[in-house]
């Protein structure tokens, strides 16, 4: 500790920032609908498997949809303003099955209170993505939520349509 002109030791910091490459790891989330079951769950988006397992941990799914153009969306709250500059999605990667259920439409916001959003990616006619993550970056802003919404989905492998992420990663 450094001594004060009176003699005394003190420890003293303005500000401590934590800085690390993973805020959404194991953080809640919320979401317009979601299939709980076959590997398939809310919880899933964030547990930090990026390897969609059958029965295990294949990511997040909304619901089935009659039509592409569903509304539907997945928010992960970081449980504390985080200054953040970037959003992987990491689409599904089971085999053949590889990217199916990826939003051809959607946007990325943040928030810091959960009403107000700030639209940091806006995506149209996104390809149908591999196994690795879509990376979106951004100028470094101070959010505790994130929300991916999609607003065209794209089909599943028997012509169904769902939005399906196998996982968030924010940083």
């Amino acid at each position: 500790l450094r001594q004060d002109p009176h003699g005394n030791y003190h420890l003293q910091l303005a500000e401590i920032e934590a800085a690390g490459d993973e805020l959404a790891a194991n953080r809640p989330v919320t979401t317009s609908s979601s299939i709980e079951g076959s590997g398939w769950k809310r919880t899933a988006a964030t547990d930090g498997v990026r390897n969609s397992a059958q029965g295990y941990s294949m990511g997040w799914s909304s619901l089935k949809s009659p039509t592409p153009t569903a509304n539907e969306w997945i928010t992960v709250d970081l449980q504390g303003s985080s200054l953040i500059s970037q959003v992987r999605l990491t689409p599904r990667t089971d085999g053949v099955n590889t990217g199916l259920g990826f939003p051809v439409d959607f946007t990325v916001q943040v928030s810091a209170d959960n009403t107000t959003w700030t639209t940091v990616a806006d995506e149209h006619d996104h390809a149908r993505p591999g196994a690795g993550p879509q990376t979106f970056s951004f100028a470094r802003t101070n959010a505790r939520y994130v929300k991916i919404t999609g607003t065209k989905l794209s089909a599943d492998q028997f012509g169904d349509y769902y939005m399906q992420l196998g996982e968030i990663g924010v940083s």
